[in-house]
């Protein structure tokens, strides 16, 4: 009897193996320079700058001279925390059309395409019209923008047990 339940649980466990490889959640990220004076515009799908037409952010200076994201889409300033302090993107009620330019601070934003992005204001020293983001996309859709979001990484004995804990 004993014998035919760890039989059981093996097979069990074998079969989730497909489904705990298709729990990976889709992020993508890198590093974008922006150029405040020329208006620049950045695609987090595609990772392109100043694309012809599908921008998700758009920088530039506002109606008060000062640097602004002219977002197309919905932008939301978290403050001056990390970008791994950022684990999920805030719901959509919580997003303006455009926010000051801080740097130091995180935004999260609502693409184009609905789906989610946050990033990171970087200063470039001695460009004052420059700004460095590093960013990540999540491009399933969903809110979480973890860098671990979903993802197993290296299956153990020990992991598949606590599964079942």
């Amino acid at each position: 009897m004993f014998r035919a339940r760890k039989l059981l649980f093996f097979f069990l466990i074998v079969s989730l193996f497909p489904l705990a490889s298709a729990v990976q959640a889709e992020l993508f990220s890198g590093m974008t320079a922006l150029d405040i004076s020329k208006g620049d515009s950045f695609d987090f799908s595609a990772d392109k700058l100043n694309p012809d037409q599908g921008a998700d952010l758009a920088v530039g200076l506002g109606e008060d001279g000062k640097p602004t994201f002219l977002s197309p889409t919905k932008i939301k300033d978290m403050g001056e925390v990390s970008l791994e302090e950022v684990r999920e993107a805030p719901n959509r009620g919580e997003y303006s059309n455009g926010a000051p330019v801080k740097k130091g601070h995180t935004y999260c934003i609502v693409t184009a395409e609905n789906h989610y992005a946050k990033f990171l204001v970087e200063e470039n020293p001695g460009e004052p019209m420059k700004i460095t983001i590093r960013w990540v996309y999540q491009s399933d859709g969903s809110r979480e923008l973890n860098s671990r979001a979903g993802v197993i990484t290296g299956t153990t004995w020990g992991k598949i047990k606590a599964l079942f804990r």
